[in-house]
């Protein structure tokens, strides 16, 4: 955000978390899941099944809510969200943002320093009932103040679990929450027994107080926040469409014309759960016309319904400035221009003098082809990215010279199977120069970064070793109770994986995929031999004490490796 003063009449200071990440549901009756449910969920990540574990020993009967996407730098984020309590909904976010509305209303003028950090005197804001719901736009009474303390519950019992490559970024430390040990929270404390509300419905001036949780605090001290219209924000009468608002806030910049998002995006980051786009269609309109009416948005419409530069994708168009008519003739000259320029490239070059350069970032890649972003996470998940780089070069040469009128329905025909190790469009074939190139490519990156991965693994083989060792000094009794235990664990349920690995195997459709499954059969295999020597036995043992023991999983222990020896 740009850093301005804020003026605590008119401005509502929004965390961008809470606009990017989804922390709360807009959905009028809560979809219930069980710890259970989820863990026997075959989408749910190995990591997701630990947190959901704890979750389950602490309280089993937890409402908890989980999400995977993959974003536009193809990151996999996941989020859980857990609580003793309902979910927190619409209700709970206003009642959240109006709390840091008083914050910035106490701590006035509130303006950047040489650093472009707020200064904030505490993380604790005092208030009485009938000033939250001033600062929330919301007549007094007995009614309104139940709400708001069952909302401030809420809060205080929800934990957020950052996980994958994280969800929930921290502007301090200039990376995403991913520690699945700890949990995030909104607010740490809270207070309301000071609030008397007589029976008139009257709020007696004594105070209550909140107080922030750290990342929530640290973000606002840091400026990782986006400044909206409080009134704007508060005439919007549904939580989907505030989400929806402040969503597009925290994306938009004041240059853009529009802005393009996916069906998923919008399902993950909203949130807005759906079976089908006619549904989510039916759930976004009201917002966008309410939107459209006090002139947040000048139109919109969705990428399915009408053919841009010869494909349409699932995704929805909200422009800001000119017409539907204008982005759309906009957006095709644009590509026309792209197309003219690189057959100017090609005319002033020869074959021979252009430069190859292996595509790094694959996922914008496939976007700039126009293929949406369902598209490109079945493509990522089905190729290795040396085999999209091998189409993506050979895509970029046919574009510049001119030959490829529809990218992303060609890139997708072109890497299509046939038969057991086909594709519809052979590169080998007409193109080996690209075929060669990539391959000396993976093997320079692939040869230095195994050298590397290999010391990391040995380092933290010897650290777990080491560990182990003083385990058993240690604790000698609990160490040969949990080895047996591990032991017996593995045996009675070795035949059954090694069985389900198999079946896996059958239904496998790239040699890629049958190979990574063949080497989890085989160490299955050698437990029958190795026993407390083998992997399998290591990585159960290791994921038994690791809690217990304070010990590092690889992921951890290579983060702390390669920092260390920077």
């Amino acid at each position: 955000m740009s850093k301005n003063k804020i003026n605590e009449s008119k401005d509502l200071m929004v965390e961008i978390n809470l606009s990017e990440a989804p922390m709360f549901t807009f959905a009028r009756t809560q979809k219930i899941h069980t710890v259970k449910s989820l863990m026997e969920n075959k989408n749910t990540t190995n990591e997701a099944k630990e947190v959901l574990e704890d979750i389950y020993k602490t309280n089993e009967l937890s409402k908890v809510d989980y999400r995977k996407w993959i974003d536009s730098k193809g990151m996999t984020r996941e989020l859980i969200i857990s609580s003793v309590r309902s979910l927190p909904d619409s209700y709970c976010m206003d009642v959240f943002l109006g709390l840091i509305r008083l914050m910035v209303n106490d701590n006035s003028p509130l303006c950047p320093d040489e650093n472009g950090l707020y200064k904030l005197k505490s993380n604790k804001v005092e208030f009485t009932l009938n000033r939250l719901c001033e600062a929330m736009e919301l007549k007094s009474g007995g009614n309104t103040y139940k709400k708001i303390k069952d909302a401030l519950r809420r809060l205080k019992a929800t934990d957020y679990y950052s996980l994958g490559k994280g969800s929930l970024y921290n502007k301090v430390k200039g990376t995403y929450e991913t520690r699945s040990e700890k949990a995030v929270s909104l607010i740490d404390s809270y207070d309301t027994s000071e609030i008397v509300t007589s029976e008139d419905g009257d709020n007696k001036l004594f105070s209550g107080y909140v107080t922030f949780g750290d990342l929530i605090m640290n973000n606002l001290e840091a400026g990782f926040v986006r400044v909206v219209r409080n009134h704007q924000y508060f005439q919007l009468k549904t939580g989907i469409t505030r989400g929806l608002y402040l969503y597009i806030e925290s994306n938009r910049t004041s240059t853009d014309i529009y802005i393009k998002r996916s069906f998923d995006v919008l399902k993950n980051k909203i949130p807005i759960d759906f079976e089908y786009p006619s549904r989510l269609k039916s759930k976004l309109k009201k917002s966008l016309e309410s939107m459209y009416e006090l002139g947040i948005i000048k139109d919109w419409f969705y990428g399915d319904e009408i053919l841009i530069n010869g494909f349409k994708e699932q995704c929805i168009y909200i422009i800001f400035k000119g017409t539907r008519k204008e982005l759309i003739q906009f957006l095709t000259k644009k590509e026309q221009n792209f197309k003219i320029d690189n057959r100017k490239k090609t005319n002033d070059n020869n074959i021979e003098n252009i430069e190859i350069k292996f595509p790094e970032d694959i996922n914008k890649e496939l976007l700039n082809f126009g293929i949406n972003e369902k598209k490109i996470i079945e493509l990522i998940n089905k190729h290795s990215k040396y085999e999209l780089a091998e189409y993506i070069l050979w895509m970029q040469d046919g574009i510049s010279k001119g030959k490829v009128k529809d990218p992303a329905s060609l890139f997708v025909f072109a890497t299509t199977t046939v038969g057991e190790n086909g594709r519809m469009v052979n590169v080998e074939k007409t193109h080996p120069h690209i075929i060669q190139f990539v391959k000396k490519y993976k093997e320079e990156v692939e040869g230095k970064k195994s050298i590397a991965e290999n010391i990391i693994k040995k380092a933290y083989e010897k650290y777990i070793d080491n560990d182990l060792k003083l385990f058993e000094e240690e604790d000698e009794f609990a160490y040969v109770a949990t080895r047996d235990s591990v032991l017996e664990d593995i045996s009675n349920s070795q035949k059954n994986k090694i069985k389900s690995q198999r079946a896996m195997y059958n239904m496998a459709t790239s040699q890629q995929e049958k190979l990574k499954l063949l080497a989890i059969i085989e160490k299955w295999e050698r437990f029958t031999v190795e026993q407390y020597k083998s992997e399998i036995f290591l990585e159960e043992f290791v994921k038994r004490i690791k809690i217990y023991r304070g010990l590092m999983n690889y992921l951890e222990f290579r983060s702390s490796y390669i920092k260390k020896n920077k």
